[in-house]
């Protein structure tokens, strides 16, 4: 069982529209890797640099890579209370994080993540 910390970093934004976190919802929304090239190979949305176009539709949507934390490999508790966060990749690298794809390392501590993007729509 994963028991998140009682002192969530504050270093770092929160994009998660999990409830318990305080935090406002957001217009962006979290779409996994996977599902993104679900869609692409289905030929049910376009990608053009960081725009996403849904082609049933035509929808847009500006796409930036992050990553969603799971949890912690291997420990029972979360050092840094990243748990649950969706994270941008480029802040993981500026704080020395090493990130492949299914997990990251910071400073000492390895955590489960899941590549994808932060969806933000682009109105007409």
């Amino acid at each position: 069982m994963v028991v998140p910390s009682k002192h969530p970093s504050d270093s770092l934004p929160c994009y998660s529209d999990v409830p318990d976190t305080s935090v406002r919802r957001r217009e962006a929304r979290f779409v996994s890797q996977t599902d993104v090239d679900t869609w692409l190979r289905d030929r049910r949305a376009t990608v053009d640099g960081p725009v996403l176009t849904l082609t049933a539709g035509g929808q847009r949507y500006i796409l930036q890579d992050v990553a969603r934390i799971l949890g912690p490999r291997g420990r029972s508790v979360d050092l840094f209370g990243m748990t649950g966060r969706i994270v941008a990749v480029s802040e993981l690298l500026s704080l020395g994080a090493s990130v492949s794809t299914s997990s990251a390392r910071i400073g000492t501590a390895d955590y489960d993540l899941q590549l994808g993007y932060l969806v933000h729509r682009i109105e007409a």
